[in-house]
């Protein structure tokens, strides 16, 4: 799903629950296997997320649904998986 607003992306982050997938690489065109990143909800990394973060950022309930929404929509771009949580 979509995130919509930074506080429904923050309240997520908080709850640690689930996994967001940045999709910082594919709106600004830049290395998009290297910017697009699957986290957990609770990696410390997602700390450093801005408000402007909501603007290209999904949110997933389990990493199954984070995967096929992925193969289907960003196989052709490149994304990854976060080093440190997954």
């Amino acid at each position: 799903m979509k995130i919509n607003s930074w506080k429904e992306l923050e309240d997520i982050i908080k709850s640690g629950r689930g996994f967001i997938y940045n999709d910082f690489g594919t709106v600004n065109n830049w290395n998009q296997e290297e910017f697009n990143k699957l986290h957990r909800a609770s990696c410390n990394h997602l700390s450093r997320m801005t408000p402007r973060s909501a603007e290209w950022t999904y949110c997933f309930d389990t990493i199954n649904e984070a995967e096929e929404w992925l193969e289907g929509n960003r196989k052709n771009d490149g994304y990854s998986y976060c080093k440190t949580c997954l």
